[in-house]
């Protein structure tokens, strides 16, 4: 029995780091074509979140999207963005991480939820890392500061936009 616990729970585990690594990312439709290639990793993404304008850090690249916020001693700027191609249920978790985050879920540029005060897991081996699943097909996630949703006031519901 423990075998097929841990059988399904590696099967688990490369499901969601292949969906990270092959993942495309998307911009939104009314940008123009050059813009899209001038945005690259790193590249500092203006986001209009509700009411709260945040400059995120865009991970575009499977490589990047794959790291995230891992080994990081602060978030940089409002946070980080991940843009995936096509809608699907994205699962997340804290691998490497150093501080606690607050993570929201993005679909058609509408808040679909949240995991707010997402806890670092030290010294866990990957098979038993926490997972955090969105709450339906998502398009894009936003990993904040610990506490920021409640600072913001973010609700599901509130619209998302890139802004230009």
């Amino acid at each position: 029995m423990k075998k097929i616990v841990v059988l399904v729970s590696a099967l688990i585990v490369c499901a969601a780091a292949i969906i990270l690594y092959t993942q495309t990312n998307k911009e939104t439709i009314d940008k123009p074509t050059a813009a899209k290639d001038e945005m690259q990793d790193g590249t500092i993404i203006k986001t209009q979140v509700g009411k709260n304008q945040l400059n995120l850090v865009l991970a575009k690249s499977p490589e990047a999207a794959a790291k995230g916020l891992s080994d990081m001693a602060e978030i940089p700027q409002d946070g980080m963005i991940f843009i995936f191609e096509e809608p699907q249920i994205l699962v997340f978790w804290m691998k490497d991480m150093l501080f606690p985050i607050d993570i929201v879920w993005i679909g058609s540029n509408t808040v679909l939820g949240f995991i707010e005060n997402a806890q670092p897991e030290p010294n866990t081996a990957e098979i038993a890392l926490k997972r955090y699943y969105s709450p339906e097909k998502t398009d894009a996630v936003i990993e904040i500061k610990a506490g920021a949703i409640k600072k913001l006031n973010i609700k599901k519901g509130d619209t998302f936009n890139i802004v230009k």
